[in-house]
């Protein structure tokens, strides 16, 4: 009985390190991305203080590159998330 409850352990371990795996995998091209967006969020701040662009631009750029982000985000998990994605197929019955 020690030795199943054992077995059952490593499974189990061995089960959460894989996950884990898997997230860190799915999510490094969601971090790149968002890195990318948020240089260029830096940028369009810096174009405002320096005056270079207007303050109006410079918050409809700020607003729909942080949607854009947000959406892409999501987006981006999931199709890079096996299990998540899978999981999605069958709630939208593909």
């Amino acid at each position: 009985r020690r030795k199943n409850r054992a077995e059952h352990k490593q499974l189990n371990e061995r089960y959460q390190i894989r996950e884990t795996y898997l997230i860190a995998r799915a999510i490094m091209p969601v971090y790149y991305m968002n890195s990318a967006i948020k240089v260029v969020i830096i940028f369009i701040n810096w174009a405002y203080v320096a005056n270079i662009l207007p303050h109006s631009v410079t918050e409809g750029m700020y607003l729909s590159l942080s949607e854009i982000s947000c959406g892409l985000t999501a987006t981006m998990f999931l199709l890079h998330h096996v299990r998540l994605r899978s999981k999605l197929d069958g709630i939208l019955g593909r």
